[in-house]
């Protein structure tokens, strides 16, 4: 059975909570995963239009841009910046399409079963709720400084700093291969033997709610981490009781089981 899927991206929202270079089509292959058929795939973007007149680099890297998420099958809503003085003289910018993004998902949900929605905003909280009285399941995208209250909304929450591929990483290798950087988070630690295990999302796939790894379909792996590999000032507990994901580089774990041992870790916002 396929389900109706319509896509929402709050993408000045993404770009400054650490979603920058965000792959829309990875995205796009995310939503259909669940054997979803994709309705409405939108985007909101800011476009500086007097910064587009006078510098031809933008102008150039945004229209390619664009043309780009044309090709994926993106519409765009492009929403230009506007430019205000603030109480002390200073030149601000504001480009805020809230309202365009929760009334196009609202109208167009009639047609949806499942909605997208790529933001970390608080706001749009009642935006979920309106969306879940219409019948429509609501799943939550975000990478940093995430609402917990849009969080607790949504059906169901992500990080994008988890799924396969959404937000490259440099150098990264093939995602879940010895020597690849990847994502994870800490599913349960061992104080005594100062050890934990990290879940990682191996493969974009439907059974994303399969998260015992032993599971044959489940799309998890697991690797071990040692608590003196942990980044300076991070433990466990720490790791455990904060919205808190490591990103780290995969290696071989040649004592025991699970197959890998994280190693090279930095912290990130989950």
């Amino acid at each position: 059975m396929s389900f109706k899927v319509g896509v929402y991206v709050d993408a000045e929202n993404i770009r400054l909570s650490g979603g920058f270079k965000m792959r829309y089509d990875v995205l796009r292959r995310f939503a259909e995963r669940d054997t979803g058929l994709v309705q409405r795939l939108n985007t909101y973007i800011a476009i500086d239009r007097t910064r587009w007149d006078q510098d031809p680099s933008y102008k150039e890297k945004q229209t390619n841009y664009l043309k780009r998420l044309r090709e994926f099958g993106w519409y765009i809503d492009e929403k230009e910046v506007k430019r205000f003085r603030d109480e002390e003289g200073n030149t601000v910018t504001k480009a805020n399409a809230d309202m365009e993004l929760a009334i196009d998902a609202l109208i167009q949900s009639d047609k949806l079963d499942h909605v997208y929605l790529v933001t970390g905003d608080g706001d749009f909280c009642r935006l979920v709720r309106a969306l879940q009285d219409k019948g429509c399941r609501v799943h939550v995208i975000g990478f940093q400084n995430v609402s917990r209250d849009l969080r607790r909304a949504a059906d169901f929450y992500i990080s994008g700093f988890l799924i396969p591929g959404l937000l490259p990483i440099e150098d990264g290798g093939t995602w879940g291969e010895v020597g690849s950087r990847v994502r994870g988070s800490l599913r349960f630690h061992l104080p005594e033997k100062k050890i934990g295990f990290i879940s990682i999302i191996g493969t974009i796939d439907r059974y994303l709610w399969v998260s015992d790894d032993r599971a044959p379909d489940s799309p998890y792996i697991k690797s071990v981490i040692l608590e003196a590999d942990l980044p300076a000032g991070i433990d466990f507990q720490t790791l455990d009781s904060e919205n808190m994901g490591l990103e780290f580089r995969l290696e071989e774990n040649t004592y025991s089981d699970p197959p890998f041992i994280a190693k090279d870790c930095k912290v990130i916002s989950l």
